[in-house]
């Protein structure tokens, strides 16, 4: 029995996940594989953000810290949080 938390679920939606997570996940036997409430909720709300329309001029990687002096502003939807 195996529940994975929301980096690996999030990780195994990615069109080329780690291969560990893959390999993990893909070892379960059907029916052996679980989640919770929160990660299902955490999944969504991740989901919301990505996808949240961004003002103009806005650059809005994970981390910001490789774009610092690229002449845009930087804005990271992973630490805002939901009003």
């Amino acid at each position: 029995m195996l529940f994975p938390d929301t980096p690996v679920i999030s990780e195994t939606m990615q069109p080329l996940p780690l291969g560990w997570c893959a390999g993990v996940v893909g070892q379960e036997q059907s029916g052996e594989l679980f989640t919770t409430t929160v990660t299902v909720a955490k999944v969504q709300q991740g989901i919301e953000l990505r996808y949240r329309p961004l003002p103009p001029r806005y650059l809005s990687p994970r981390h910001t810290a490789d774009f610092e002096g690229c002449g845009l502003r930087l804005r990271n939807p992973w630490l805002e949080v939901r009003a």
